[in-house]
């Protein structure tokens, strides 16, 4: 009789485990966008942050950024060769319209040293003048985005602040990887095309981040600085993105961006929203089939 009792139990067991089975693999699937733990509060995922960049890559971005911006005022300004004042670097750096401030800056700088500098003598020296200044703050792979916090440090902050966002979302392209019929870094130009078309001061793209697994919400939390509220998962992430308060729109760069987005490549994808009577925020988090997150944000305040 205890040999039978036993064969009964490990029957139940098997035959338990077997109408499971299906239950359990369907769940895997679908939950985890709705109401799993990765939609948890609690950042439980090591990431490793794709846009770490050291003090030379922001030097040489930020030497590109001049030069690029000298060879444009050399050609609306042949007639200038030498620059000694406040008033003839406002001359030079005006180009048609538009004045370009980061050169304008950096002749200012060069003149507290010397009575005058010559155009050519512009293009020399430029990324030791700048690993020279960051290298003094520390800055580096982590704190740069953390100078603004330091009084003394702001002045800094500016000047590099669009080297920085440059070299990082450069590094954090060339190391991301592209899941299956998804070019990230093609997405990221279409993207632009949405931000310039809305013209929103705030928006934003998050530059991508890899995870040691599944992330959860409150890794994507705390890898994106995000603040508001959880909303929506799934194809509705999507549609809120599109049609919220001060968001995407019925633009047609992000209507095909949406279909990239819909790419089975692309595993998870989470909304986050927040809004007031002066502000409204709205954030949209793909995770894709390495566990790499990125997207992008778009929002509006007074």
């Amino acid at each position: 009789m205890k040999s039978s009792r036993s064969s009964v139990s490990a029957l139940t067991l098997l035959l338990c485990f077997t109408l499971a089975s299906p239950l359990l693999a369907g769940c895997s699937q679908e939950v985890p966008q709705s109401n799993d733990a990765e939609t948890s509060e609690e950042a439980l995922t090591r990431s490793t942050p794709l846009d770490r960049v050291s003090v030379t890559e922001i030097a040489a971005v930020y030497e590109r950024t001049i030069l690029s911006e000298l060879d444009a005022c050399v050609a609306a300004h042949p007639d200038i060769q030498t620059i000694s004042s406040e008033e003839e670097t406002s001359k030079f750096v005006a180009n048609g319209n538009v004045y370009l401030h980061d050169l304008g800056d950096y002749i200012e700088l060069q003149l507290k040293s010397q009575s005058s500098i010559t155009v050519s003598a512009l293009r020399f020296g430029v990324k030791a003048f700048a690993e020279k200044e960051l290298k003094s703050l520390g800055a580096g792979t982590v704190a740069f985005d953390k100078l603004y916090e330091q009084r003394a440090s702001q002045d800094l902050w500016f000047r590099y602040s669009s080297a920085y966002e440059l070299a990082a979302e450069e590094k954090a392209l060339s190391l991301v990887r592209s899941p299956a019929g998804v070019d990230v870094p093609a997405l990221r130009q279409m993207w632009k095309g949405v931000q310039e078309d809305r013209d929103r001061l705030d928006s934003a793209f998050l530059r991508p981040v890899a995870f040691a697994g599944h992330p959860t919400i409150g890794d994507l939390r705390k890898a994106f600085k995000i603040s508001v509220a959880y909303q929506e998962w799934g194809s509705d992430a999507l549609d809120a993105f599109q049609h919220g308060r001060e968001a995407a729109g019925d633009n047609a760069t992000f209507a095909k961006i949406r279909t990239v987005l819909e790419n089975p490549s692309i595993k998870k994808r989470f909304y986050f929203e927040g809004q007031e009577d002066s502000w409204s925020h709205h954030v949209l988090v793909l995770v894709d089939e390495y566990d790499q997150a990125y997207g992008f944000s778009m929002g509006y305040s007074e």
